[in-house]
C-alpha cells in the first residue's frame, strides 16, 4: 500500500455503515462480536519497509487526530530513564497500541466505542477479507450513533450533526432525552389516575371505577397535563439549558441579612426564611404554581360538568336562579356560580402557597422547584424506579396534609368576607351595571354544603399529589447517572479525554471547545454526570484505570515544560470539591477568624480556600462577648418601649445587632423587646469595639455594595419598596399599641398569641449552629464530594498494582500525591466528626436526624472507607506516611 493512503481516506458504503451501527450482535457499540474474524478498526495500514506486521488503527476523518491521543503520549528523554520511548517490541509499546479499553486490537475483535469502527469491521468481514479498501466518505452526511438508554434497556438514536468529537455534555443531552420521555409518560398516567381518584363518587363505585377508562376524562387528563404540569417541567428544563440567570435564586441583601428592622445572623432560620422570600425565583415558581392550580382546577371542573353535573346543575359555571323585579314579577337571571369559581380561586392559592412552601421548606432543602435539581450519591447504585419509590413515601404525606388542610382552612376564612366583599364589588361596579351578571352571584341558594367541602378538598389533594409527583419524577430521571455498560463516553472516539472535559467543565467554561458557553448553573449540572461515571469506572473498569495511568502527558520543546497527566487533571478537579466542601463545613456558625486559622494549615492545591466569602457582620455580634457597641443617642421609640415596659429600662436602639436569649424572663419584657427590635433604625451610626483588637477583622463594606449592586437596580428598587411598607406598618401598629389603655396593654401582653411572639422571634435570630438549614448549612455539593472521594481512593488503590509510569508519583510536587490526598479526605472527615459532635452536644429533632442521615451520613462513610481503601493498598508495600499525614489519621479514626 502506498505511504499516501492514510486512514482519513478509508470509509465505507451506506449500507455496510447502516449495518454495522444498528444491526450489530454485540448491541452496545455497533461493532462485531468478540472473537469474529474482522479486525478492530477500519482497516490496517500497510506493513513496512522492513516487512513489519501491520498495526491496526481506527479510521479518523479528516481534520481529526488518530483516537491514540487519547493514551498521552510517552516523555521521550535519555535512553537511560525509566520514562524513555518503548522500542515497538516492548511491553510498553503493546500497551500504546491498546483500544480505549485495555484490549490489544491484535489479539481480539472487541467492538470499539465508534459506531463507524465497528461497522467497517464488518464492512471488512463481509468481503472475505479483501485487502481493497472501502470507498471514501464523500459528503457531510450526519453520522448517526446508538446511544444506549443506560440502566434502562431502551435504545434512542440522534443525529450528532457530523462530529466524531463530541463533548460530554452533548452525550448527556441525548441521552437524557429519553429519561425525560419516560418523565413525560408517567406524569401523563399520574395525573389521569389521581384525576380519576377525585370524581370518585361512593354512590356509584361501579361508574366511578369506570371512569379511567372513558375516552373524555383521557381526553380533559391529557389537557390537564399539557396546561397544569407541562408548563412546570418546562421551566424546570429551560432553568438548566441556559435559563437559569432567572431562576437561580440571588439574594437582595448579600451577605449581612438585615430586613425590616430585624438582624439575621448567616446560619438562622430567619436568615433562610428571607434569603428565600426575597428571591424572585420564589415568585417566579409561586406564578407558575399558581397558574398550574388555575389549570387543574378547570379541567377538573369541566370533568365535574360532565360527571357530577345531576345535583341540580351545582357545578355549572352560570346558573338560572329566580328573582323578584321591582313590579313585583317574578322571574329568573344568570348569575356565577359561586361554588365552582371558589373551587379554582382555592386551587389557585393552594398553587402559590405550595410553591412558596417548598422554596423555603427547611423539611426538604435538597429539592428545588427550579434551578438544577439535587443530586444524590446513592443514585450509583439504585436504580431509578427504587429511588421513586422511596421519595414518593417520604414527600407524598407532606403534599398530602398540604392539599387537605390548606382548601379547608380557605374555605374557614372565605364564609365571614364572602358578603362584604361582593357587596363591596356592587357598590363599585354600580347596582344597574351590565357586569353584575357576569361578576356577583345570588345569595339566596347555599353557598355551604357537604359537596362544596369533598369537591374542594379533593381537588386540593389531587393537586399536591401531582404536583410532588411530578417533582419527584423530575428530581429521579433528571439525575440519574448513565454508567453501566462503559458509561457515555464510551461512545466518543476519545473515551478518557472526553470523560475528563467534562469534568473539568464544572471549573473551566472553555475546556470543551472555544465556541461553547455553557452558563455555569449548566457546567455545574453536566459535570455530576461525569463525576459519577468516573467514580463507576475507577472502581470497576481496570482497563479505563489503565488508560488513565499510561496518560503522563507530553514534553514539547518550547512549550514549558511537561503538560499535565490524566492523573493529575483528575486529582485537581476532585481535590477542589473535596476543598471547597471542607471550607464550607468549617465556616458553619464560626467567625471568619477561626475559619482563616483553620483553612491557613490545609496546604491543599485548589485555589478554592482563597474564594470564601465573607461571613455576616451581625454574625459576629451574636459570638459570646465578641463586641461591645455603644449606645447611640435615644430617640422617640426608646422613650416609647421604656414607657411601654413599665420599670424595664429602655434599651438603645443599636440593639438589633446584638443577640436575643431565648428564655425571656417575663412577658412584658419580651414584648416590649420585641416592639422596640421592629422600630425604624436610628439616623446616628454605631460604632463597635472588638476586643479582640486587629485579630479580627471586620468584612470590608464595599463588599455589601457591590453585591447589593451585582443583583440588579430593579430587585434592590423592590426590596426597598417592601421594606418601607413593612416598617411603616410595624410602626403604625407600635404607636396604636402605645396609645391604647394601661389595662387594655395588659390584656393584649398576656394573649396567647402576642405572648408568644418574642419565643418566635428568639428561635428567627438564634444562630444555627447545631441545627441543619437548607441551602446554608447543608454540604454544597454532597454527591460530588461522595464521588470525588470514591474517585480519589480507587484511582489510588489500583496505581499500586496498575500505574507503570509512576503518574501519582511524579504528580506529588503538583500537589496531587497520595499523601497530600489522603490529607484532603481526612481534614473534610475531621471538619464533619467535629460538626457531629456539636450536634450531639446539643441534641437532634426528628427532622435534623433525617436530613444527615441523607446528606451527611453518605458523604462521611464515603471518606472512611476511601481513606481506609488507600491505606490498605499503600501500607502493605512499606509506604511511610508524613508525620502530619499521621496525625490527622490518627486523630480521624481515634473515635
Amino acid at each position: 500500500m502506498e505511504t499516501g493512503q492514510s486512514a482519513s481516506s478509508l470509509s465505507l458504503s451506506g449500507s455496510a455503515s447502516r449495518q454495522g451501527l444498528f444491526a450489530s450482535p454485540s448491541g452496545q457499540f455497533g461493532g462485531p462480536k468478540a472473537g469474529s474474524s474482522s479486525t478492530n478498526g477500519v482497516a490496517a495500514l500497510a506493513a513496512s519497509a522492513n516487512g513489519g506486521p501491520a498495526t491496526p488503527m481506527r479510521a479518523t476523518p479528516r481534520g481529526k487526530r488518530n483516537s491514540l491521543a487519547d493514551f498521552g503520549t510517552p516523555i521521550k528523554v535519555a535512553n537511560s530513564s525509566p520514562y524513555r520511548t518503548p522500542e515497538p517490541s516492548s511491553r510498553a509499546a503493546s500497551l500504546l497500541l491498546r483500544s480505549p479499553f485495555g484490549t490489544p486490537a491484535s489479539k481480539t475483535a472487541t467492538p470499539t466505542t465508534s459506531g463507524v469502527a465497528g461497522a467497517s469491521g464488518q464492512a471488512t468481514a463481509a468481503g472475505g477479507g479483501a485487502s481493497t479498501p472501502p470507498k471514501p466518505l464523500t459528503g457531510s452526511a450526519a453520522v448517526l450513533a446508538r446511544i444506549q438508554a443506560l440502566g434502562g434497556g431502551a435504545s434512542v438514536t440522534r443525529p450528532l450533526q457530523g462530529k466524531l468529537y463530541l463533548p460530554y455534555s452533548s452525550y448527556v443531552q441525548l441521552a437524557l432525552q429519553t429519561n425525560i420521555d419516560r418523565l413525560y409518560v408517567a406524569a401523563v398516567l399520574s395525573v389521569h389516575v389521581l384525576l380519576s381518584l377525585s370524581l370518585f363518587s361512593p354512590l356509584s363505585p361501579l361508574a366511578s371505577l369506570a371512569l379511567p377508562l372513558r375516552p373524555t376524562l383521557v381526553l380533559l387528563s391529557t389537557l390537564a397535563f399539557a396546561l397544569g404540569v407541562l408548563p412546570l417541567i418546562a421551566a424546570r428544563r429551560l432553568s438548566i439549558r441556559g435559563g437559569s440567570s432567572y431562576f437561580t435564586p440571588k439574594p437582595l441583601l448579600s451577605s449581612s441579612i438585615n430586613a425590616l428592622g430585624f438582624a439575621f445572623p448567616l446560619s438562622s432560620p430567619g436568615a433562610h426564611y428571607l434569603w428565600s422570600l426575597s428571591n424572585p425565583s420564589t415568585w417566579l415558581a409561586a406564578a407558575l404554581y399558581a397558574l398550574s392550580g388555575l389549570a387543574l382546577a378547570g379541567t377538573h371542573g369541566l370533568a365535574l360538568m360532565l360527571y357530577a353535573n345531576n345535583e341540580e346543575g351545582r357545578w355549572s359555571p352560570y346558573l338560572t336562579v329566580p328573582i323578584r323585579t321591582s313590579d313585583g314579577y317574578r322571574t329568573t337571571a344568570t348569575r356565577p356560580n359561586e361554588r365552582l369559581f371558589f373551587l379554582i380561586g382555592s386551587n389557585l392559592l393552594l398553587g402559590a402557597c405550595y410553591s412558596v412552601y417548598r422554596s423555603s421548606s427547611l423539611a426538604h432543602p435538597s429539592s428545588s422547584l427550579l434551578g438544577s435539581p439535587h443530586f444524590a450519591s446513592q443514585a450509583t447504585v439504585q436504580s431509578a424506579s427504587s429511588r421513586i419509590s422511596v421519595q414518593l413515601r417520604r414527600r407524598l404525606p407532606t403534599a398530602l396534609i398540604l392539599g387537605l388542610v390548606l382548601p379547608a382552612a380557605l374555605l374557614v376564612g372565605y364564609l365571614p368576607i364572602r358578603r362584604p366583599l361582593f357587596r363591596l364589588l356592587l357598590s363599585i361596579m354600580g347596582h344597574h351595571s351590565p357586569l353584575r351578571p357576569i361578576f356577583i352571584p345570588s345569595f339566596r341558594s347555599s353557598f355551604l354544603s357537604i359537596g362544596l367541602l369533598v369537591r374542594t378538598t379533593a381537588l386540593g389533594i389531587v393537586s399536591a399529589l401531582a404536583w410532588e409527583t411530578v417533582s419527584v419524577l423530575w428530581d429521579v430521571f433528571a439525575t440519574q447517572p448513565f454508567t453501566d455498560r462503559g458509561g457515555l463516553s464510551a461512545f466518543s472516539r476519545a473515551p478518557k479525554n472526553c470523560l475528563i472535559s467534562g469534568i473539568q467543565a464544572r471549573r473551566d467554561a472553555t475546556v470543551e471547545g472555544p465556541d461553547r458557553r455553557e452558563p455555569k448553573e449548566a457546567r455545574e449540572y453536566y459535570s455530576h454526570f461525569a463525576f459519577a461515571e468516573q467514580a463507576v469506572l475507577a472502581a470497576t473498569e481496570p482497563d479505563r484505570r489503565k488508560a488513565i495511568f499510561r496518560d503522563v502527558g507530553s514534553s514539547t520543546p518550547g512549550a514549558a515544560g511537561a503538560a499535565k497527566s490524566s492523573w493529575q487533571l483528575l486529582a485537581q478537579e476532585c481535590l477542589a470539591v473535596i476543598d471547597e466542601e471542607r471550607v464550607h463545613i468549617a465556616r458553619r456558625g464560626q467567625a471568619q477568624s477561626t475559619v482563616a486559622t483553620s483553612s491557613s494549615s490545609t496546604g491543599t492545591i485548589t485555589a478554592s480556600a482563597s474564594s470564601k466569602k465573607p461571613l455576616d457582620p451581625s454574625h459576629d455580634a451574636l459570638q459570646s462577648g465578641a463586641h461591645i457597641v455603644k449606645p447611640a443617642q435615644q430617640t422617640i421609640w426608646d422613650k416609647l418601649a421604656s414607657s411601654s415596659g413599665g420599670s424595664q429600662p429602655a434599651k438603645p436602639a443599636s440593639s438589633t445587632t446584638t443577640a436575643v436569649s431565648s428564655s425571656t424572663p417575663a412577658s412584658d419584657a419580651g414584648l416590649s423587646d420585641l416592639l422596640h427590635r421592629i422600630a425604624p433604625r436610628p439616623e446616628t451610626d454605631v460604632s463597635a469595639v472588638t476586643r479582640q483588637g486587629p485579630a479580627v477583622k471586620r468584612p470590608p463594606t464595599t463588599s455589601t455594595t457591590s453585591s447589593s449592586s451585582s443583583t440588579g437596580g430593579g430587585y434592590a428598587f423592590l426590596h426597598q419598596v417592601v421594606s418601607s411598607m413593612v416598617h411603616t406598618t410595624f410602626s403604625l401598629l407600635r404607636t396604636a399599641y402605645l396609645l391604647l389603655p394601661s389595662d387594655l396593654q395588659h390584656v393584649l401582653r398576656t394573649a396567647p398569641v402576642l405572648r408568644s411572639l418574642p419565643q418566635v422571634y428568639s428561635y428567627l435570630i438564634t444562630p444555627a449552629t447545631t441545627t441543619l438549614i437548607a441551602s446554608r448549612t447543608m454540604p454544597v455539593h454532597a454527591a460530588l464530594d461522595v464521588w470525588s472521594s470514591q474517585i480519589l481512593s480507587a484511582l489510588l488503590a489500583a496505581s499500586v498494582t496498575e500505574d507503570e509510569y509512576g503518574s501519582v508519583a511524579l504528580s506529588a510536587k503538583e500537589g496531587c500525591g497520595v499523601e497530600q490526598v489522603v490529607s484532603a479526605l481526612t481534614k473534610l472527615l475531621l471538619e464533619i466528626q467535629s460538626w457531629q459532635q456539636q450536634q450531639q452536644q446539643v441534641g437532634q429533632s426528628d427532622e435534623e436526624k433525617e436530613l444527615w442521615e441523607q446528606e451527611v451520613e453518605p458523604l462521611a462513610s464515603a471518606l472512611r472507607s476511601g481513606i481506609t481503601i488507600v491505606l490498605a493498598a499503600f501500607e502493605p508495600k512499606g509506604h511511610v506516611w508524613a508525620n502530619e499525614t499521621q496525625a490527622l489519621l490518627s486523630k480521624a479514626f481515634s473515635s
